[in-house]
């Protein structure tokens, strides 16, 4: 028998490879798409009209801790998606749009509400029937608690009318009013109350993304402290994720957080995590120093994070797109670095700085955008397909050179962002000011 021929992997495909494996983490983010771009506008009334000013605001009392407020525009649930409210706010340079998602229950809350607001503007105007006058004073005052957000009282003076006048037409009158005024004293977050707008349609994206960092800090922990015993490393897969939960959980409660500050600080750890695993590999550090430094530079980053958006506004769009900046740094700084004929560290090293560079561009070109995460995520898949078509075609025409075969490559990521970036501009059509319509007097 002849000698055996060794089967070789042509570079350019490990390249592929290595493509693949840095573009995953890009399919790990949200998959829920942005429903307030699917949704169009809805009046809560027609008095009301499309888009709530600030005096209306006031007539109506809706949204009483919103400071800097401009105008609000609700946002109708389409299909399966939730409810979602569009403010826009006073910033540095102008209107500043911000977008909450709304559980159904406080879409319809708020429609509750609204109608007793105008129930009540309506019965002012009526005039009084002398047989039924204290009825129908009654039942005003438990209309006008209800029109301040004051529905403890208004149950009061609700249910004291029905207990004197249950027989009167007034009563009769005010027999929807009843219970609506009922289920809105028993709710505990409504716009009409204090403190409701809290941001929280990121703590579940949050809450994800510390399950799966308190995994890896559960086995690198022990790593990086050089434990030997089976017991350590079972008792950071057993304490790692509930720890790391429940730190999430009290930190979170009572505070912001949107979809774009959750993505972050999930920035936060994994930028931190890279940059010290691999800053740490180049300085020829041991194993368990390279993992220790990447675990403390990711709790840095966490850290650093969830500080510098403590305060700020971070669009949906903004933490979408520095999110996936992260790994598209990466590969194309090494594309960059073999292109340039650079090996061994140096690629690693470009790698590094290409991530830095494009986070930091990110964070700063970005900020405002109203891109949402679906559509972000959908250029990016484009994106990795664009790489996966440049490498398809080395293999088809056989290049061998590894420089040619990454730049092609290259050049097909950045082909396939712009295809993608275009081919999806009107999915944020739904996030653009549509036409100021003049909504009608407030009572």
């Amino acid at each position: 028998m002849g000698a055996r021929r060794s089967f070789r992997i042509p570079r350019h495909v490990r390249g592929a490879v290595l493509f693949c494996a840095l573009a995953s983490p890009l399919f790990l983010l949200p998959i829920q798409a942005d429903a307030a771009d699917a949704a169009r506008t809805e009046a809560l009334s027609p008095a009301l009209g499309e888009e709530i000013d600030a005096r209306e605001r006031e007539a109506y009392h809706l949204f009483p801790s919103v400071e800097g407020f401009i105008s609000a525009r609700f946002l109708a649930p389409h299909g399966g998606d939730r409810p979602g409210l569009e403010f826009t706010l006073e910033g540095e340079s102008g209107g500043l749009l911000k977008r909450f998602r709304l559980s159904r229950d406080m879409w319809e809350t708020a429609k509750l509400h609204v109608g007793l607001v105008e129930t009540y503007a309506d019965r002012r105007r009526r005039p009084v029937d002398p047989r039924q006058e204290e009825a129908e004073w009654q039942y005003r005052t438990a209309l006008k608690y209800a029109a301040r957000g004051r529905y403890d009282f208004s149950r009061l003076a609700v249910e004291d009318l029905f207990a004197e006048f249950s027989t009167t037409a007034v009563a009769e009158d005010a027999l929807e009013a009843r219970a609506a005024i009922h289920r809105l004293a028993e709710t505990r977050r409504a716009l009409f109350l204090p403190g409701s707008m809290i941001e929280r349609s990121g703590r579940t994206d949050l809450l994800v993304f510390a399950g799966s960092y308190g995994l890896w800090a559960g086995l690198a922990t022990p790593y990086a402290l050089k434990a030997e015993s089976a017991q350590a490393y079972a008792g950071g897969l057993i304490l790692g994720v509930p720890a790391s939960l429940a730190v999430a959980h009290r930190l979170s409660r009572t505070g912001d957080v949107s979809r774009g500050r959750a993505s972050m600080i999930s920035l936060g750890g994994h930028l931190g995590t890279w940059q010290g695993l691999g800053w740490a590999a180049l300085s020829d550090a041991q194993g368990e120093r390279v993992v220790g430094t990447g675990l403390l530079a990711g709790l840095g980053g966490i850290a650093a994070a969830a500080l510098l958006t403590k305060d700020a506004d971070v669009t949906e769009g903004h933490g979408a797109l520095s999110g996936l900046s992260l790994p598209w740094g990466a590969w194309f700084g090494l594309v960059a670095g073999i292109v340039a004929g650079a090996e061994g560290d140096r690629l690693l090293a470009a790698a590094l700085v290409g991530s830095d560079i494009a986070v930091l561009g990110t964070l700063v070109g970005a900020r405002g955008s109203t891109m949402g995460a679906g559509r972000a995520r959908l250029i990016s898949l484009l994106g990795i397909a664009g790489g996966a078509f440049g490498f398809g075609i080395d293999l088809l025409a056989e290049v061998e050179e590894e420089e040619a075969a990454f730049g092609i490559a290259g050049a097909g990521s950045i082909l396939g962002l712009t295809l993608g970036s275009r081919i999806t501009r009107g999915m944020d059509a739904g996030a653009r000011r549509g036409d100021r319509s003049g909504p009608a007097s407030p009572p």
